[in-house]
């Protein structure tokens, strides 16, 4: 049973949004991106604090459902088709709907227009259909992005890390790609440093198009987690699994003391476990909040508890920057806890450490099942892919004396955030 009625389709400048009965603006449509942004608000079958990317989202139309007329999203969420029924469309507004509708497809239309014609005459040649070799053979230029987040735990803010063993992966890629390509001119290696960044630049960046060129990323050196949308673009070489994340908390508030949270150990068995917890966790009738980073596989794990009923998506807030999330816990720290990757939970502690003298921990959640982290590839270039795969597997087996102790450093910095490296050194 569909228990939500669309009261209102609005097409307005900077949007196209639905109001549903009990939810104003429940539904924004971006004008140029059609990412949809879903605020239904808390209940079997809706979703809130989530956002489908356009490139995501495979049809937007209007169909009978048990005798009524709903309106239904049809997206992609990593290898798997979704639907999502919006809601009812009331019998009063659906000329409304159906103009609204068509202009959301009409926003679909013009964006793959738009892709497909960047993408005339933009590449040529022989590779043309191996968008990373093309653009690195035909540049003599390869843009590596050093990552950061395996810094987390050392300081805020944090700063790219560069090891031994990843410079000789980059080499040894460039090496087995002249080797497989036949080119024989220099290849310049371009460390490419931007300012703190979050997933979604990331993908941006490796998988860019046309318009992005001139700030691409033909090599990524940060660690992907492999969960979420970005799988629909991105193919992991595996370096390691994550089985927990954080639940970080300050000190001596009710949200620790009754949750009986500690530092460093499992507040629950397993994620079942945490969800019956935070759920059920009040003091004076108010609910425990909280608070992970957007785009990230813990808010992924949290949007998919919410769709099965598991927790409450009215406790539920998202914030993108480190600041943002250490402020919102200095808000809420008597009702508030962050859930994050632990890395960012490091991130979050140095950063308070250093702007309030108040004393905060993290606990231990498992995740409802180990997550493969590793070096990332765009899925769009196999030949690339493949490069790179041997590349980092010479790498990983070298007997270089150097590189070795490069990596057996890496797996120690890995283990502080909670990454068990697959690959003893």
């Amino acid at each position: 049973m569909v228990d939500k009625e669309i009261t209102d389709f609005v097409l307005g400048e900077f949007g196209y949004f639905i109001d549903l009965k009990d939810a104003p603006l429940a539904i924004s449509v971006t004008p140029n991106d059609g990412d949809i942004i879903l605020h239904e608000g808390a209940g079997k079958g809706r979703l809130h604090g989530y956002m489908i990317e356009g490139e995501s989202v495979d049809d937007i139309y209007i169909d009978i459902y048990k005798q009524n007329t709903c309106l239904f999203i049809q997206y992609k969420r990593g290898n798997f088709k979704e639907e999502h029924i919006v809601g009812i469309v009331n019998i009063n507004i659906e000329k409304n709907a159906a103009l609204w509708v068509q202009a959301v497809k009409d926003v679909y239309k013009k964006k793959k227009d738009q892709l497909e014609k960047r993408a005339e005459g933009f590449r040529s040649g022989k590779w043309r259909n191996n968008p990373v070799v093309h653009d690195i053979l035909s540049a003599k230029l390869n843009r590596v992005l050093p990552g950061d987040y395996l810094n987390s735990s050392k300081s805020y803010p944090i700063h790219a890390y560069k090891e031994l063993w990843q410079d000789k992966y980059v080499t040894l890629s460039l090496e087995y790609l002249k080797e497989e390509t036949g080119f024989k001119d220099d290849i310049e290696i371009q460390w490419y440093t931007p300012p703190q960044h979050h997933y979604p630049y990331l993908v941006d960046k490796i998988c860019y198009t046309r318009a992005g060129y001139d700030s691409r990323v033909t090599q990524p050196l940060e660690i992907m987690f492999n969960k979420g949308p970005r799988e629909d673009k991105l193919g992991i070489f595996p370096l390691g699994i994550v089985s927990n994340f954080a639940i970080v908390y300050v000190n001596n508030y009710w949200p620790s003391n009754k949750m009986s949270l500690q530092p460093k150990s499992l507040m629950a068995e397993n994620f079942t476990e945490f969800c019956r917890i935070i759920t059920k966790t009040k003091y004076r009738n108010m609910n425990c909040f909280f608070c992970t980073q957007a785009d990230t596989a813990v808010h992924y794990l949290l949007n998919d508890a919410i769709m099965k009923n598991l927790i409450n998506s009215a406790q539920l807030m998202t914030a993108s920057a480190i600041h943002t999330l250490g402020d919102w816990l200095i808000y809420h720290h008597a009702n508030g806890v962050l859930v994050c990757d632990i890395g960012i939970a490091h991130q979050v502690i140095n950063y308070l450490t250093k702007t309030h003298p108040i004393s905060v921990d993290y606990a231990f959640v498992p995740y409802d099942k180990p997550i493969t982290v590793g070096e990332a590839f765009r899925k769009d270039d196999p030949l690339w892919g493949n490069i790179c795969a041997r590349a980092l597997e010479d790498t990983l087996n070298s007997q270089d004396v150097d590189v070795k102790k490069s990596i057996a450093k890496t797996i120690r910095t890995a283990a502080d955030i909670g990454i068990q490296w697959f690959k003893a050194a």
